[in-house]
C-alpha cells in the first residue's frame, strides 16, 4: 500500500504538463478571440499566469485539496486537468470558424 506522500508526487507529476497544456491553451484562445479586438498579443509566460489565476476564481470543480482520496476520484480529477484545456480549444477553434 502506498502512502499519501506517494500519491502526492504522482498528482504533481501529471499535473505539470497539464499546466503547459492548460497556458497553451490560454494564449490560443487569447490570440483567436481577444487580439482581434486590438489588444496585443499574450506570451506563454502571462498565458501561464493567467491561467493560475483564473483557477484560483470561484467554480464548481471538487476540491483538491482534500487529504484522502479513493483512486478513482484521483484519476478523475487528473483527467479533468487535460480534459478542461483540450475541450476549451476544440469549441473555440469552432467558435472561430463563427466569426466571419
Amino acid at each position: 500500500m502506498s502512502k499519501p506522500a506517494d500519491s502526492g508526487w504522482r498528482f504533481v507529476l501529471a499535473a505539470l504538463p497539464a499546466a503547459f497544456l492548460n497556458a497553451y491553451a490560454v494564449q490560443t484562445l487569447w490570440d483567436w478571440f481577444v487580439s482581434p479586438l486590438g489588444v496585443p498579443l499574450l506570451g506563454y509566460a502571462h498565458a501561464w499566469g493567467i491561467g493560475l489565476l483564473l483557477q484560483y476564481m470561484p467554480s464548481a470543480t471538487p476540491d483538491l485539496s482534500e487529504r484522502e482520496r479513493s483512486f478513482r476520484e484521483r484519476v478523475n480529477q487528473c483527467s479533468y486537468l487535460y480534459v478542461k484545456p483540450l475541450m476549451g480549444l476544440g469549441i473555440g477553434w469552432v467558435a472561430r470558424w463563427f466569426m466571419g
